[in-house]
């Protein structure tokens, strides 16, 4: 998963803070950021107000709260629901009856399912 941390002031959009950080296998990060990152236009006073958001490519499955006026160490720790897809196990199951346009059951018809479509073989 991706980690960005931002910087959130009122008085200016939310500035990313630093690179990008990737989690490790026991989903630990680190990311390093510099005092230009966040006195953008010399609009902050005092420490960043620093927030996280996770990422697992497009999806954004979470966002920590606000840490206020930090020092140079924060340690943010987050929990999202996530589960990692087993290989083992189906992504989905389809079902139902199929009839022909009477309405008759149809038996020994080959089903196959594709995203968005149903077709009968």
């Amino acid at each position: 998963m991706i980690v960005r941390a931002y910087d959130q002031d009122p008085k200016a959009p939310e500035n990313h803070l630093g690179k990008d950080a990737v989690t490790d296998a026991e989903g630990r990060y680190e990311s390093s950021f510099t005092e230009n990152d966040f006195k953008v236009g010399g609009v902050e006073s005092g420490g960043p107000d620093v927030f996280i958001r996770v990422y697992d490519g497009d999806e954004l499955p979470g966002e920590s709260t606000v840490k206020r006026d930090v020092e140079k160490r924060i340690s943010i720790d987050l929990r999202v629901d996530y589960a990692e897809a087993d290989p083992n196990k189906p992504a989905g199951r389809v079902h139902g009856v199929v009839r022909d346009a009477q309405g008759a059951r149809q038996a020994a018809r080959r089903i196959s399912a594709a995203p968005g479509r149903l077709c009968g073989v």
